[in-house]
């Protein structure tokens, strides 16, 4: 508990607002620095996780990793940096069906997760059709990831279980406003509630992990 409770302020409470004050002085070299500095907080729950407690963590360790990744390389090519997060989001899934295997929960949840990104994008379509085949790809990797974690981490009734569900359902919002920021013009607390809940579903995943025996 000590070890995410270290993570939680290191990476809110100084990673966050360093990002965010030097996103707004247009230093993207310093930014993502320490947009990934907060990754890497919950990335070393998982690590210790992997190594004291769960072999299995070290795949979402490898999926944590491209995220990590992905924040740098996003400041720099879109592309790129978009298919680092759908790698890691492909490793999270990797994880999760490891830990909870697929039941029909997951595939309700999923289809209702795919209605509602179906939703959006009908709503959002000023956006090109280029862009909007990579929002398509990239929201049906982001429903079947928060798929297998609401739905796996509910039913499987345990307190681990429960963060990584926390951890999906934050995902989800995070990218959805994400994806909005893009195509609208938003206020800049958009922003911090874009990066926060990023954060907050990273470390409730290292959590989730910190707890599994």
């Amino acid at each position: 508990m000590l070890w995410s409770i270290c993570a939680s302020v290191l990476c809110l409470g100084v990673c966050m607002p360093l990002f965010m004050y030097y996103k707004k002085s247009l230093n993207p070299v310093l930014s993502c620095s320490f947009k990934a500095l907060g990754t890497a907080c919950a990335l070393m729950l998982v690590l210790v996780s992997a190594i004291r407690l769960d072999h299995r963590c070290w795949i979402l360790m490898a999926g944590m990793s491209f995220h990590l990744a992905a924040d740098i390389l996003l400041e720099f090519s879109f592309p790129i940096g978009m298919a680092f997060f759908m790698a890691g989001h492909i490793g999270y899934i990797a994880f999760l069906t490891q830990l909870f295997p697929v039941s029909v929960p997951h595939v309700i949840c999923f289809i209702l997760l795919l209605f509602f990104l179906l939703m959006l994008l009908w709503q959002w379509k000023k956006m090109g059709e280029k862009k909007a085949s990579l929002f398509f790809v990239y929201g049906i990797i982001l429903c079947a990831m928060s798929a297998c974690a609401i739905a796996g981490g509910i039913s499987s009734y345990t307190l681990p279980g429960f963060l990584m569900a926390g951890g999906g359902a934050f995902f989800l919002f995070s990218d959805t406003f994400w994806a909005r920021r893009l195509l609208f013009r938003t206020p800049r607390f958009v922003d911090w509630l874009i990066i926060a809940t990023y954060y907050i579903a990273q470390l409730l995943f290292g959590a989730g992990c910190m707890l599994l025996s």
